[in-house]
């Protein structure tokens, strides 16, 4: 190869490299930076396809090695879990809809959706242990039974959350002003 078409292609790369950062760039400043909005469709799926092919295969082709049964007591156990933790930004019934949920760029993914569910126990498992960077997701120090039985908890979650709808777990005081 001579060294005027090796130029060629060498400016031909760095054009092209150069015209794909500014439309990145320009895209970002057109969308802004706030977080009052939901994620643009091709934003999401590219954000799904990356969420699925990060995670290491050892992990994607794991099983839950507990009692995923919807009466089992791992499942009960994965609940208390994710009372804790998760029901603030997922919601009781998985579907993210709450106060900091939808303050989240991006939101919290509704938990029974197909997209989640479509998910091996490896993957979900993975995830509750090491966290989604760019997301509120945090990594969790929980000992490994502890998020098998978080992951159970969400395999479930579709089905438990149309069997029981939320119920007030804090009764609250009620106070009666007297004005004398």
């Amino acid at each position: 190869m001579n060294s005027k078409r090796a130029l060629k292609i060498t400016a031909s790369f760095a054009a092209v490299i150069i015209a794909l950062s500014v439309g990145l760039c320009a895209l970002i400043v057109w969308e802004g930076s706030s977080a009052r909005e939901d994620a643009p469709v091709l934003e999401a799926n590219v954000a799904q396809w990356l969420l699925h092919y990060t995670v290491p295969g050892g992990f994607r082709a794991m099983k839950n090695p507990l009692d995923v049964g919807v009466q089992s007591a791992d499942v009960d156990a994965g609940h208390e879990v994710y009372t804790k933790k998760c029901e603030i930004c997922h919601a009781y019934d998985g579907g993210g809809k709450t106060e900091i949920g939808s303050g989240q760029y991006p939101r919290p993914p509704d938990l029974r959706s197909a997209a989640v569910q479509h998910m091996s126990d490896g993957e979900l498992f993975y995830h509750l242990k090491n966290g989604i960077r760019h997301t509120g997701m945090p990594a969790w120090t929980l000992p490994d039974r502890k998020l098998w039985q978080v992951t159970a908890y969400l395999r479930n979650l579709p089905k438990i959350a149309a069997l029981s709808p939320p119920t007030a777990k804090i009764q609250l005081p009620t106070f009666v002003l007297n004005n004398t």
